[in-house]
């Protein structure tokens, strides 16, 4: 991966903040009102990572919001979780003074109910086929990560997708009673693995009708 993310990411904090001081000349600075989305993931060479975790706390973000990608740590069905590319994220986070919004998103490849009758559905975007399943697999990411993460966000952009006969676009392939659901789901899951934790329903990616 070259710096193409890194330098969009940092470019776009740096505007935000520098956008402060039009606004109002009077504004009082203080870290914690800020907060940004990042272009971090697990598949990212770590260099990359710890450049946009050292830069965003340069630029005084406090917190970052980040995808955690079950796919990436659920990978197959039989095997055990693999954890490394997160526990780097989480660590480098620490280290920088930057706190995690863990977005819990991307369905394990096998796992997930996808809609019948298409055959373009990317199964990382599907709801799960068990409830169950996913609640163990929550709990064992908040509970691994009680201590450094605080905040977590029920997947991104649950409420709209379109499908074509050779393609679909959108981030859930399920409808509004499908994420109720899984929110519920996890947030039950969430709770019972760390009482203190912040829950968030998912960004919208247009306003519902």
């Amino acid at each position: 991966m070259n710096n193409y993310w890194v330098k969009k990411t940092v470019g776009g904090l740096l505007l935000v903040i520098s956008s402060l001081s039009f606004v109002n000349d009077s504004y009082s600075y203080s870290r914690e009102n800020y907060g940004a989305h990042s272009m971090i993931y697990p598949d990212m060479p770590e260099v990359d990572i710890e450049e946009l975790f050292s830069k965003s706390s340069a630029l005084g973000i406090a917190y970052l919001r980040l995808d955690v990608q079950l796919s990436s740590i659920f990978v197959q069905e039989d095997a055990p979780p693999e954890w490394e590319p997160m526990d780097i994220i989480v660590d480098l986070a620490g280290k920088y003074g930057v706190q995690i919004l863990g977005t819990l998103t991307s369905m394990p490849d096998w796992a997930g109910n996808c809609p019948s009758g298409e055959a373009a559905y990317d199964p990382n975007f599907c709801p799960p086929a068990d409830y169950d399943q996913w609640a163990k697999w929550i709990a064992m990411i908040v509970g691994r990560y009680k201590g450094d993460i605080h905040y977590w966000e029920v997947w991104n952009e649950p409420n709209e997708y379109t499908c074509t006969s050779t393609a679909c676009e959108g981030f859930f392939y399920g409808d509004a009673s499908e994420y109720a659901q899984l929110l519920s789901t996890t947030y039950d899951a969430i709770k019972a693995a760390d009482s203190s934790a912040n829950i968030l329903i998912a960004g919208v990616f247009m306003p519902l009708a």
